[in-house]
């Protein structure tokens, strides 16, 4: 519950670029899982190996995951770049995971996914590489 309280505290004080970011690696999580065929993996004709793993669960699993990704980016935007920064990104981590298990019934959707997108959402959350997205989605969406 106290996760709970400080992810919904994070995501009040978050900016519209942290939103932005963690939106973004929730629809990364929703095209990789959609993306068909991909013989043996979850698309969207079936689970392929993984019987525990319907692209619905994966599609949840993404969901339940983007606050965390939030709040990855709002606490990186004011931190140093550094091992104490690494620890916090860890451990929002971790909270992840265990909400991502929380929203599979137990199956790990996105384990290897929450460490990748949290150690690129920590740089480009500082303020430069905000203004490179701003600069692209100017130019290139309108």
């Amino acid at each position: 519950m106290q996760q709970a309280i400080l992810t919904t505290q994070i995501a009040e004080s978050a900016g519209l670029e942290h939103r932005y970011l963690a939106s973004l690696a929730r629809q990364a999580l929703v095209a990789e899982a959609q993306l068909t065929p991909k013989p043996g993996l979850v698309d969207r004709r079936g689970s392929g190996s993984h019987t525990d793993l319907p692209l619905e669960i994966k599609i949840r699993s993404a969901a339940a995951i983007e606050p965390f990704f939030l709040h990855m980016a709002a606490t990186s935007a004011s931190a140093g770049v550094d091992a104490a920064l690494r620890a916090v990104l860890a451990a929002i981590g971790r909270e992840a995971e265990s909400a991502m298990f929380n929203a599979t019934g137990g199956t790990n959707s996105h384990k290897g996914a929450i460490w990748i997108l949290g150690l690129l959402i920590g740089p480009l959350a500082l303020s430069y590489f905000f203004e490179l997205i701003r600069m692209y989605r100017e130019e290139y969406l309108g």
